[in-house]
């Protein structure tokens, strides 16, 4: 099984969630079904998949977690992206 980073977004809040996993489909789940009541992701119902990259280990995943989240400009990040795809 690989890992996975995943990149959620609300449109509701209007803002992207950054993770990484083993199980992509049982961890999007958990998000959804709020499984983690406490977790910014409780906020809102309506996060969607917005982009994933499979990793070939743990470490990977999270060092590009890590690289993502470290991004300073949101515009850098996903935001350009996001208004071609709406």
């Amino acid at each position: 099984m690989g890992f996975f980073v995943y990149i959620l977004y609300s449109r509701s809040l209007g803002h992207f969630y950054i993770g990484q996993t083993q199980s992509l489909d049982e961890r999007i789940s958990n998000h959804l079904e709020k499984v983690f009541p406490q977790a910014y992701t409780s906020l809102a119902d309506d996060w969607e998949l917005f982009h994933s990259i499979a990793c070939s280990s743990r470490n990977q995943s999270v060092r590009i977690e890590r690289h993502i989240k470290r991004m300073k400009s949101r515009q850098y990040r996903f935001e350009s992206v996001l208004v071609n795809r709406v």
